[in-house]
């Protein structure tokens, strides 16, 4: 965040407030718990935030389900199936709006770009999307499955076609939607809480069924549903109908693979020096100035916010260590640290050196609650 002393400590103070409501109102409902973190203020946030988040999950090697379009899809006519909300206007230019300066007076204005979450529908699609899991296990099919999120449906779709190595035929008529949109906007809408799913033909009455029926999306959220939109092919074009028309026919590639061009540009301005620290004359204005200094602060105000044992498995919790500490396995007597540290100031001498001190605290602070590599590990991973 930026610096809540400085001149735009107003700014800053409100950007912050609302960053830790978003987060403990979603995770707590979701039930995830928050292990860890870390918080620095500087000026150079005063704009706008920086904040990343490391999720982590475990799951069996042999049962990953990859966001592509497996390599069965196109011959077989792969079904593309949508699951969750019914798409909407919201998180229309979401992603460019997470990247532009903040100012509370634009709220309103705003409001579009921004997401509408419902974590309680999460929460019911995680169960669904686990009887999914099980079904294609049982079954031994492969399938792709893949979040919504930046870019919306379009960017979703196509890079599991792309990434499989096909093409893909939508029809946007047989989206589950809130309204009836243009098509621009059901293309790159963000609207949360949705899946897709590409599929064999003869698994489509089962996933829909298990969405559908047996967790009875409709009645979980108003126009929530599963959806065939869609199907694979063997070909390179990215199609898209609505209403009877084409309102879209690429080259999957070029949806996916980025544009180059030559950009503006200036030396970067990098410190790459050390400063020079002179011995301070008077060690007690020294200590008043680091013990007044929010980067240094207690942390309880924030994560006090946060679940830390739903899932029952924390077994050090924020304010305990400066790591956090799970056994995410019932039974099984090991745990998995974790610890993320940054360090902006030095980034401002050298982003590669500040990338790897914060790296490097991060270790040591896992390696102080006893953490250690897992035997057979080569520490390359």
């Amino acid at each position: 965040f930026g610096d809540p002393y400085g001149p735009k400590a107003n700014k800053v103070r409100w950007v912050a407030e609302g960053v830790v409501d978003g987060i403990w109102q979603y995770g707590n409902a979701l039930g995830v718990p928050n292990i860890g973190g870390d918080i620095v203020f500087n000026e150079s946030f005063d704009d706008n935030c920086l904040v990343n988040v490391v999720s982590l999950g475990i799951v069996r090697r042999d049962q990953i389900i990859r966001s592509r379009a497996p390599p069965a899809a196109g011959e077989g006519g792969y079904d593309v199936i949508l699951v969750g909300k019914p798409t909407d206007s919201s998180g229309l230019g979401g992603v460019t709006f997470a990247s532009e300066a903040l100012r509370e007076e634009d709220e309103e204005t705003n409001r579009g770009a921004v997401q509408i979450p419902d974590p309680f529908l999460k929460n019911v699609l995680f169960k669904a999307n686990a009887d999914l899991f099980a079904l294609v296990r049982a079954e031994g099919i492969e399938i792709g499955f893949k979040d919504l999120g930046g870019g919306g449906f379009t960017c979703a779709t196509s890079e599991m076609g792309s990434a499989g190595g096909f093409g893909m035929e939508i029809n946007l008529d047989d989206m589950h939607k809130a309204a009836d949109f243009p098509a621009e906007v059901l293309s790159i809408a963000e609207t949360q809480e949705r899946f897709l799913i590409v599929s064999p033909p003869e698994l489509r009455q089962r996933i829909l069924k298990i969405y559908n029926e047996d967790w009875d999306l409709p009645n979980v959220y108003e126009g929530a549903r599963a959806s065939v939109v869609g199907k694979i092919n063997t070909g390179d074009r990215f199609t898209v109908t609505y209403k009877g028309e084409t309102v879209c026919d690429v080259p999957i590639q070029h949806l996916t693979g980025g544009i180059r061009y030559q950009r503006l540009e200036i030396p970067r301005a990098i410190r790459l020096t050390e400063p020079q620290v002179e011995e301070p004359s008077d060690y007690n204005a020294v200590l008043l100035k680091i013990l007044r200094s929010p980067n240094i602060a207690s942390r309880e105000h924030v994560y006090r916010y946060y679940d830390t044992e739903v899932m029952g498995n924390a077994v050090i919790r924020p304010g305990e260590a400066d790591a956090g500490l799970i056994a995410p396995v019932r039974g099984e007597k090991f745990g998995v640290a974790l610890a993320t540290d940054s360090n902006p100031f030095y980034g401002r001498i050298s982003p590669f050196w500040g990338g790897a001190t914060a790296v490097a605290e991060a270790m040591r602070n896992v390696a102080a609650i006893g953490a250690r590599r897992p035997s057979g590990s080569s520490g390359k991973e």
